[in-house]
């Protein structure tokens, strides 16, 4: 059970470095082996950073935004609650709201944090007042 974040999700589309472990996450939600929730800020995120990924026309943006409502992940709308733990967590980690969001839910949930930002990881990982296991893509073992 796993929250992703934008930095993993994009590699479902762009082949990048750990674009195989992000795929095989894929691979395990459509296997019925892992649940995927994500804050619908993750929308957003995805379509800005494919807008400036010069290789993406408008119509292939829209396409891969339709199919992450296609693949049927949660995508969650923050409630007040969620929102104020978001700037609580912003504040004591000092980082973005956007990069707290996730891990807010996450904390929600009672779900790990999968993100593939190597310095957003590196800021928060050995916070022991997070609630929820943080980890990093390039982490995840990809056994055949």
């Amino acid at each position: 059970m796993s929250v992703l974040d934008a930095s993993v999700i994009l590699k479902w589309f762009v082949n990048e470095v750990d674009s195989d472990r992000a795929l095989k996450l894929r691979e395990e939600f459509f296997a019925g082996a892992r649940e995927i929730v994500v804050p619908d800020l993750l929308l957003y995120e995805v379509g800005n950073a494919l807008l400036y990924n010069a290789t993406f026309a408008t119509d292939e943006i829209q396409e891969a935004l339709n199919t992450l409502f296609g693949m049927e992940i949660e995508i969650i709308t923050p409630t007040s609650a969620l929102l104020a733990k978001t700037i609580e967590l912003a504040r004591s980690l000092n980082v973005t709201c956007y990069d707290a969001t996730y891990i807010a839910l996450a904390e929600e949930l009672e779900f790990e944090f999968v993100t593939a930002d190597e310095r957003f990881y590196r800021k928060v990982e050995k916070n022991t007042n997070l609630k929820v296991p943080v980890r990093l893509l390039s982490d995840f073992s990809i056994g055949h």
